[in-house]
């Protein structure tokens, strides 16, 4: 499966209202292709207010039509590594946090192996889930994307000190990236259907 990450911006309004209606939209026309909204992110810490990222899911690129006032900043594609396993719509509340990551392409299966290994015991200690660890759909990629779930933004910050098991191969991971990017958002979507924003 494909995962198109878009980042899009209403230069008309501060908020995310419009981005919301045109989510709606893009939803109708990726399901009459056979993919799926995986999830609209608004801003909560880092992203602007009236910029969204809208994850959709598809067997093949999906060309999305975008017209004044809603702006096209960037599209990127990945493919899932070893989460998810399976393509499902986001539907818990709480905090999503995007970590974009900047590596050297020979450095993705360690990266992966890493993860893997660190999330159990993270996910024991904590109410979080890793909802995915995508890698650039490029030969030679040098961006990974991390989408992790948290309650709340407490959660988030006591989890910046895991247990020794896990934050040894986080650190290892921190390691093998140029940088990394975090990027706390809300959820503006729920199952099948779009929210509003509070």
């Amino acid at each position: 499966m494909l995962y198109q990450v878009l980042e899009l911006e209403d230069t008309s309004r501060p908020g995310p209202e419009g981005l919301i209606n045109f989510a709606a939209e893009v939803r109708t026309e990726v399901e009459a292709r056979g993919g799926q909204l995986w999830g609209l992110f608004g801003n909560l810490l880092g992203l602007p207010t009236n910029r969204v990222y809208l994850v959709i899911c598809t067997g093949e690129p999906i060309n999305i039509n975008v017209t004044a006032p809603i702006d096209l900043v960037s599209e990127r594609r990945f493919r899932a590594t070893s989460r998810p396993q399976i393509a499902e719509s986001q539907s818990k509340p709480g905090v999503y946090v995007f970590r974009w990551f900047q590596i050297n392409p020979d450095s993705v299966d360690e990266i992966v192996r890493l993860s893997g290994q660190a999330w159990p015991a993270f996910e024991g200690e904590f109410a979080t889930e890793v909802k995915g660890l995508f890698v650039e759909d490029t030969p030679a990629p040098t961006t990974m994307l991390l989408i992790t779930w948290y309650q709340d933004l407490s959660v988030w910050e006591a989890s910046r000190q895991p247990a020794p098991e896990a934050r040894q191969n986080f650190q290892r991971r921190h390691q093998l990236t140029r940088s990394a990017l975090p990027i706390a958002t809300i959820l503006l979507s729920g199952g099948s259907r779009l929210v509003s924003h509070s």
